[in-house]
Parts: C-alpha cells; sequence; structure tokens
C-alpha cells in the first residue's frame, strides 16, 4: 500500500497485521489485475477496475467467503468508502442486492454474531475487538439483502446454533428514523426464525461531542472496557428509547396509509406471483415480519392463491380479492365473495392476527409494492 492509503488505515486503529489480512490495496486510476473478474461482477473492468479515481480498495467478502465487491476510499480526505461500480453502473450482486460483509474472528470461534452498520472498516474493527462473527450492512440495510441475510441466517444457526444475535448500533442511531426502521425489520425477520435478537448499549443516543468517541463513539470508536462492560437489553428495550416522534417516522407498524384504488389492488395482485422464486421468497420473510405474522403464514397464502397458473384462474383470483375489499365490515362470511380456495387461508392467519378477513387483506397487499 501506499503511504498515505496505510497511515489512513492505521488511523482509524489497524495494525500491520490487520491490514495484510483484509487485503486492503492501493489503486491507481483502472487499476489492471492480474486475474479476471466474472462478467458484470461490481468494480469490474475490461482489463481490471472499473475505479474512475486513486485510492484504496477494501475487499469485501460473503457468507461462503467469496469475493462480493469492493469498497473504495479516494484520495480526497473528505471522501467516504464507497461501492466500486462496474463499467456498465452495477454496484449490486446479480440478485440486484447490496453486498453484505462477515468478518469472522482469527483462530477463534466467536463468542457472538454481531450486527453491526457498515461493510469495511467498521465491521471488521469490531470484530477484532469482541471476537464476534460480524454481519456488515451498508446503512444497517441487512433486510434489504433478503437472499443474504436469510441464507447467513440459516448457515449460521445450523453451525453456531443458540449463539447470541446482537446489535450494535451506532452512536445517535436511535434518533434516526430511516436506521430504527432497519433495525427494526432486522429484529423482526430474526423473529420470523425464533431468533431474538439482543442490542449492546454503552450510552450511544447521541452522536459523541470531540474528544468522547472512546467511550459514546460508534463500536469500532470505543475503548474495549466499553465493548466489555457494555450493558446486554432486550430489543423491545432498545425500541423503547425511541421518541415518539421517531417511531411515527420510521413507520414501522406495517399497516398501510388509507385504502386500495382499483388499480393499486391489480397491481398487488398480479405481482404476488413474482413471490414464487427464490430471491422474492426470501422477501417475503422480510414482510412478513413486517405485517407481524409468520412467513410461513403468508408463504402458504400466496401458494394458495397461484397454485394453479392458468390465466383465467389468476383472473377469478384477482376478481375475488376485488370483491374481498368491498365487503363491509359487519360481513365477515367472506366464502360468499371470494374463490373457495382463497377463503380458508385468509380467514385462518385473518383470526391469528385478531384482524377481519378485510382489513388482514388490506394489510397485506401494499407490502408488493416495493
Amino acid at each position: 500500500m501506499r503511504d498515505k492509503d496505510k497511515q489512513d488505515l492505521v488511523r482509524r486503529g489497524f495494525t500491520d497485521d490487520q491490514i495484510k489480512r483484509v487485503y486492503a490495496r492501493s489503486v491507481s486510476k483502472f487499476q489492471k489485475l492480474p486475474f479476471e473478474l466474472p462478467p458484470g461482477f461490481p468494480g469490474s473492468g475490461k482489463s481490471g477496475l472499473a475505479n474512475s479515481v486513486d485510492g484504496y480498495i477494501f475487499p469485501i467478502l460473503s457468507i461462503n467467503k467469496e469475493l462480493a465487491g469492493f469498497q473504495i476510499r479516494c484520495d480526497d480526505p473528505d471522501s467516504k468508502y464507497r461501492w466500486l461500480s462496474s463499467q456498465e453502473g452495477v454496484s449490486k450482486l446479480p440478485s440486484g442486492e447490496q453486498p453484505l460483509a462477515f468478518y469472522w474472528p482469527k483462530d477463534k470461534e466467536p463468542k457472538f454474531i454481531a450486527l453491526v452498520e457498515g461493510t469495511g472498516p467498521k465491521p471488521f474493527l469490531t470484530c477484532e475487538q469482541t471476537d464476534a462473527l460480524v454481519i456488515g450492512a451498508a446503512g444497517g440495510l441487512w433486510a434489504s439483502s433478503p437472499s443474504q441475510i436469510i441464507g447467513a441466517i440459516k448457515h449460521l444457526e445450523s453451525e453456531y446454533k443458540g449463539l447470541p444475535w446482537r446489535l450494535m448500533p451506532d452512536a445517535g442511531a436511535i434518533e434516526n428514523p430511516d436506521i430504527y426502521r432497519e433495525m427494526w425489520k432486522i429484529s423482526e425477520l430474526l423473529g420470523q426464525f425464533d431468533i431474538k435478537m439482543e442490542v449492546a448499549w454503552w450510552g450511544q443516543s447521541s452522536k459523541p461531542s470531540p474528544g468522547t468517541e472512546a467511550k459514546l463513539g460508534d463500536a469500532d470508536e470505543v475503548s474495549l472496557s466499553v465493548l466489555e462492560n457494555a450493558e446486554i437489553i432486550s430489543s423491545a428495550q432498545f425500541f423503547a428509547m425511541a421518541s415518539p416522534e421517531v417511531v411515527k417516522k420510521a413507520n414501522v407498524n406495517g399497516l398501510p396509509v388509507g385504502g386500495l384504488d382499483a388499480k393499486s389492488l391489480r397491481q398487488s395482485a398480479e405481482r404476488l406471483v413474482l413471490l414464487t422464486g427464490f430471491e422474492k421468497k426470501a422477501q417475503m420473510y422480510v414482510e412478513a415480519a413486517r405485517l407481524g405474522v409468520r412467513a410461513f403464514e403468508l408463504e402458504m397464502l400466496v401458494n394458495t392463491i397461484y397454485e394453479e397458473e392458468s390465466p383465467e384462474y389468476q383472473a377469478e383470483i384477482r376478481e375475488s380479492l376485488g370483491k374481498l375489499l368491498g365487503i363491509g365490515e359487519q360481513d365477515l362470511d367472506i366464502r360468499a365473495h371470494v374463490h373457495e380456495n382463497l377463503a380458508a387461508p385468509i380467514e385462518m392467519i385473518a383470526s391469528r392476527m385478531g384482524r377481519s378477513p378485510r382489513l388482514y387483506v388490506h394489510c397485506m397487499l401494499p407490502v408488493m409494492h416495493h
């Protein structure tokens, strides 16, 4: 590495050994490589990397310890780590997801599984400090990479059954509605697998004032003693710390605002068929968590709706959903209005949720829009 690049990592807290182990490398503009990257791989160019600036790269590994992408730190002192995109402008995986970053303790079994915001130095240094297996996500967007995070949950629960899953929130995260929402989503997603997320708390409710980072900063900024003495609280205790204004802006209750018009209903119903793909089924776990239902219940409903593939059948289902939304709250006999293959699962799930069938469908369909 160039001296200035190495010094930047040293300033962040890296040792020489750690710099070697993360394979950070200085790169020049459109750096040539001694090997070929797969076509379309994030950051790939015609004969090397597609970096348009000098700086250094930080490789990101997947749960399988395979290269998933690069982050680059430009020479501009005010720049941050950013994803290196291909010449086509693609910085995501073929699945359309942003890569998650995985870091393992050196020559040790992990003490717990940590969720840390960011994908470069921060989660790596947290791993080194805590001996945790760390999963990093840019902006805390773990649940927005569903195929990766669900694959990781299944893999890690198989390999490290019973190991705690611990959120290590950045300073001030509890005051940020967008981050609050993402932390809520990953907590709910873990709940789909009967995992209770815990939270490491060292008083990091706000961004630290200058000079207090070692006590109240992010996980990679505070001292080892602060991390070792952090209080381990439940996710419920943590989320209860947020102000009502933050909770309102985060909008984590999963209920739609207002009803659905006919066009929205058609679009939602038609998109249900997309949930039969692997990545979309993974996304369904996230949406089920947001709705407060078990994923298998939502999956059962989707499979019931599309167990037959004929256009005529799907048209009948869409018509049934439209009729259901037109039923008055007082009329709960949905079997008189909807397709018989659809009525039973809707009644069952609505009953478990304590909602009327009509309200349940109102709650379910809008999640298919994004």
